[in-house]
């Protein structure tokens, strides 16, 4: 990858991380132990609708179509290549991933043990978790929802061998098949059709 490629793709990343940050700006939504409460506020309500549900939209696609990018770079599906791959994105991803997973779930604990802070988590407490939440909570569904996108990643980045297969064997209608799945909103059991298409698409 030249210099030129490199700059623009991290002029994209910055752009987007600006963009990540209006997303979870939204907060014309507020939820409530007694409900939800929907706060309509004029042009503030436009505005917000406008840029973090609609601008915003595009930066975490931008995201997963640059990290494909640049996973499946001068790839030629060699085994060796794809261990080399999955060494470098445990640093890079699994990593980090677990260690706010952990961190944050400890300081759940923490704090619902305090009875001051204990009063403001309605959700079920960490310390009744059963072994299966535990674990879902760590890998699967971690209390940090953001996670979220390094856990496609991370699930994504473990199946590459077979998704650099099937897009080189069907790379047409595979691109329909992750289209429709995206267009209807189907997600898989582990990752979203969000992250599985434009991870892919601009290999394809």
């Amino acid at each position: 990858m030249n210099e030129y490629l490199s700059v623009k793709l991290k002029l994209i990343s910055f752009f987007s991380m600006i963009m990540v940050v209006f997303l979870h700006s939204y907060n014309l939504v507020i939820n409530l132990t007694s409900g939800t409460v929907l706060v309509d506020q004029g042009y503030s309500t436009f505005i917000q609708n406008f840029i973090s549900q609609g601008i915003a939209r595009v930066a975490v696609p931008l995201f997963f179509s640059i990290s494909g990018y640049l996973f499946f770079l001068n790839s030629r599906g060699e085994l060796k290549e794809f261990i080399l791959k999955f060494n470098k994105r445990l640093k890079t991803i699994v990593i980090p991933y677990l260690f706010w997973s952990i961190f944050c779930l400890l300081l759940f604990l923490i704090m619902q043990s305090i009875p001051q802070l204990a009063i403001f988590f309605t959700n079920k407490h960490v310390i009744d978790y059963t072994v299966s939440e535990f674990i879902s909570s760590v890998f699967i569904n971690p209390i940090p929802y953001q996670l979220w996108f390094l856990r496609d990643l991370m699930i994504l980045v473990v199946l590459s061998p077979i998704l650099f297969y099937l897009i080189k064997k069907f790379s047409y209608f595979a691109l329909v098949v992750f289209m429709v799945a995206w267009f209807l909103d189907f997600n898989f059991i582990f990752f979203s059709n969000e992250s599985l298409l434009f991870l892919l698409l601009v290999y394809l």
